[in-house]
């Protein structure tokens, strides 16, 4: 063989060797796995002796070994080593001097990450370590998570959502998050090897406590507006006073939500929010929040959706954020208070009766397919799904008449 090709990596480096033995020539570059720069070590033009090549791919490992730390950070998606390479390189740094910090609280696997000073800038969420997987470090402490609506190698995609949802005008709050792979070996895996996860990485934020800690009558009611229009739009799983933060600020008091991996589920039995009997809750619609969800795209962000995260957020978790999505507009043209559109959407406390929801949802479920029946039409998938929300909609302007404000 004339012609010798190797790529070996070397923590957050990676070698190219291209060797040509049957003319003496080759090149050995290093690149970094970051931003995907990269700087030529040893041009090996002249060298008549593979040996000597070798020796040359050699000072090559030698440079990498001396300039490269022990733990590796990737973003999944490429573009975010542009656009986050300050908070990843960050990280980086931190992982060299501290360990992943195992959070004592919830019930997985969430870690803190440190930058090289020891502060805590990152948060990051291993997806074998989440729910009943058996890498959950806390499995064995009772308090599993097995949410049937989505499974754990889901949770990723659907915190990363929530932020994308969030980032073009930042109503909601939702702090930077990104999908990322990191080795180390001070993960909780049982191994004093090097180990890589995939997860969810977000940017930790300074609070003063989350809502647990204050008695919610304090908490401004437009700040409870706006964790609100989130979690109606996503069907938020997991909305407790826990993944809400406080932040006390000289223009007052600002809440944060975090902990969006239990959203767009694949079915509507489940959705339960903290907030729902909070007096704000009943408080109407100021003007400006009214027009924000008057504006509202929800075709646009499915589509942005499926474009970013493709087939981790499956088609039905789409639709589902369409219905959502426009029952709570719906419910704001009409004056309905959050209160009344999420009493819709949740089931009874403790209660194993569907929700209002639900029974839309099966009624239109069951109208859509008498009226295929008697067209004998064959639909494409996209026809079905508009003909299958027009009826639903249609079921919910009346449900809306009847509590009409």
């Amino acid at each position: 063989m004339d012609l010798q090709v190797r790529f070996v990596t070397f923590g957050r480096f990676a070698i190219y060797v291209n060797i040509d033995f049957k003319n003496a020539v080759g090149e050995i570059m290093i690149y970094s796995r970051l931003d995907d720069s990269a700087v030529l070590v040893a041009p090996t033009k002249g060298h008549a002796d593979p040996k000597a090549l070798c020796e040359c791919d050699d000072l090559a490992k030698a440079t990498v070994e001396q300039s490269c730390e022990p733990s590796l950070i990737t973003p999944v998606n490429k573009a975010d080593a542009v656009t986050f390479r300050a908070f990843l390189q960050e990280i980086e740094e931190g992982l060299q001097h501290f360990d992943p910090l195992l959070c004592e609280e919830g019930t997985g696997g969430v870690y803190f990450l440190r930058n090289k000073e020891g502060k805590q800038i990152a948060v990051f969420k291993p997806q074998d370590e989440q729910g009943n997987s058996p890498n959950n470090p806390k499995r064995d402490e009772g308090s599993l998570d097995l949410r049937h609506t989505i499974t754990t190698t889901e949770t990723p995609a659907r915190e990363i959502a929530a932020y994308l949802l969030d980032k073009q005008d930042g109503f909601f709050g939702v702090p930077v998050t990104l999908k990322a792979q990191i080795t180390h070996k001070g993960f909780r895996s049982g191994s004093a090897l090097p180990i890589t996860k995939i997860g969810s990485l977000q940017k930790f934020v300074e609070n003063d406590g989350s809502a647990f800690d204050f008695g919610a009558n304090m908490f401004p009611v437009k700040q409870v507006h706006k964790i609100a229009i989130l979690d109606i739009r996503i069907l938020n799983n997991d909305r407790h006073e826990g993944n809400i933060l406080l932040k006390k600020t000289k223009n007052g008091m600002t809440l944060i939500p975090i902990d969006h991996g239990y959203s767009l589920p694949h079915t509507l039995d489940s959705t339960w929010f903290a907030w729902l009997h909070w007096p704000q809750a009943k408080v109407a619609f100021d003007e400006d929040t009214k027009l924000y969800i008057e504006n509202l795209d929800v075709n646009r962000d499915v589509e942005m959706l499926e474009k970013e995260l493709g087939d981790e957020i499956s088609e039905d978790c789409r639709k589902n954020m369409k219905i959502s999505t426009t029952l709570l507009k719906k419910g704001a043209a009409n004056n309905l208070t959050l209160y009344d559109i999420a009493s819709m959407i949740c089931r009874s406390e403790d209660s194993e009766s569907p929700s209002q929801l639900e029974q839309m949802h099966q009624e239109a479920q069951t109208e859509f397919e008498s009226v295929l029946a008697a067209s004998q039409q064959n639909l494409l998938p996209h026809e079905s799904e508009l003909l299958f929300l027009d009826i639903l909609y249609s079921i919910m302007d009346r449900e809306i008449a009847k509590i009409k404000k």
